[in-house]
C-alpha cells in the first residue's frame, strides 16, 4: 500500500498548497458587497475555503490512522455543489437581465424554503412569506429572459422548488467540463454519501468502510483530494478573474499549480 499512501500524501499536500493561496485570497476580498455578483462570491469562496480546511483535517496522515473516505467523498460532493453555485452566479458570461433572473429564484427558494423549514420545526403560518414570495414572482414573469423561456419550463419554474434555472450538468458544460463524465461522478458520489447500496455491498471484498487502511480506501481518498484540489483550484482562478486586484499576487502561482496538475 505504500505507493498508494505516497500519491494520496502527494495529492493531499497539493490541495494544502492551493488551499494556502485560496485563504490568503479570501481574507483579502472578504466583506465585498458593491454587488450582488461579488457579494456572494466572496461567501461562497469563504465556505469553500472552509470545506477545504475540513477535508485537511480529515484527511489521514499514516497508514496507521482512522480512514474513512466516505467523509471525504461526501465534503468532496459539497465542494462541488458550492463552486457550481460561485459559478452560477458570480462567473458565468450571461447578460445583467439573466443575472437578475437567477438572483430572483435565489430569493423565492430561500423564501419558500425558510417558511417550509419553520412551519415543520416551529409550527409557523406557512402564509408569512407569501406577500414576498408575490412579489418576487411578479419580478420574475417581468424578467425579460423569462418571458423568452418556454410555457412549460416557466411554469416548473415559477413553482420555486429550484434554486437554479439550469441544470448542474449544463454549469458543468459551462465550465468546459464533459457532461456524461460529471453525471458518472455525481451519481458515484450520491451513492456513497447517501449509504445507497453501491456504497457498502462490497465492503468486505474492497476492504473498505472499516476505518482501516486499505488499497481502495486510500485510493478512495486519494480521488476526494484530486477532485476537491480540482474544483477549488477552478474556484481561486474564478476568484482571480472577478477581482482584478489579486492577479498580480496570486494567478501565476495558481496557474504553476495547474500546470502541475495537469502533468501530474
Amino acid at each position: 500500500m505504500k505507493e498508494e499512501f505516497d500519491k494520496y500524501i502527494a495529492q493531499k499536500r497539493k490541495l494544502g498548497r492551493i488551499l494556502t493561496l485560496g485563504t490568503e485570497m479570501s481574507q483579502k476580498v472578504a466583506g465585498r458587497i458593491e454587488n450582488h455578483t461579488k457579494a456572494y462570491a466572496t461567501i461562497l469562496f469563504t465556505r469553500m475555503c472552509a470545506t477545504s480546511v475540513s477535508m485537511m483535517k480529515l484527511g489521514p496522515e499514516s497508514i496507521e490512522s482512522h480512514w474513512e473516505c466516505t467523509s471525504l467523498f461526501s465534503l468532496t460532493r459539497n465542494l462541488i455543489e458550492n463552486y457550481h453555485t460561485l459559478f452560477y452566479f458570480s462567473i458565468d458570461k450571461i447578460s445583467e437581465d439573466e443575472r437578475e433572473l437567477r438572483k430572483l429564484f435565489f430569493d423565492l427558494h430561500e423564501t419558500k424554503s425558510r417558511a417550509d423549514m419553520l412551519f415543520y420545526l416551529a409550527k409557523e403560518d406557512k402564509n408569512q412569506g407569501v406577500k414576498i414570495e408575490k412579489e418576487i414572482k411578479d419580478r420574475i414573469r417581468n424578467n425579460k429572459i423569462f418571458k423568452e423561456l418556454h410555457q412549460k419550463k416557466q411554469k416548473n419554474l415559477i413553482k420555486g422548488s429550484s434554486s437554479f434555472i439550469i441544470t448542474r450538468e449544463e454549469i458543468e458544460e459551462r465550465i468546459g467540463n464533459s457532461k456524461e463524465k460529471y453525471k458518472g461522478l455525481y451519481k458515484f458520489l450520491s451513492n456513497q454519501v447517501h449509504s445507497f447500496p453501491m456504497s457498502f455491498t462490497r465492503m468486505t471484498e474492497q476492504q473498505k468502510g472499516r476505518g482501516i487502511a486499505s488499497e481502495v480506501e486510500i485510493n478512495y481518498s486519494n480521488m476526494a483530494f484530486e477532485l476537491s484540489a480540482n474544483y477549488y483550484l477552478e474556484g481561486c482562478l474564478n476568484m482571480v478573474q472577478l477581482f482584478p486586484e489579486l492577479k498580480s499576487d496570486y494567478e501565476q502561482k495558481l496557474l504553476n499549480e495547474k500546470q502541475k496538475q495537469h502533468n501530474a
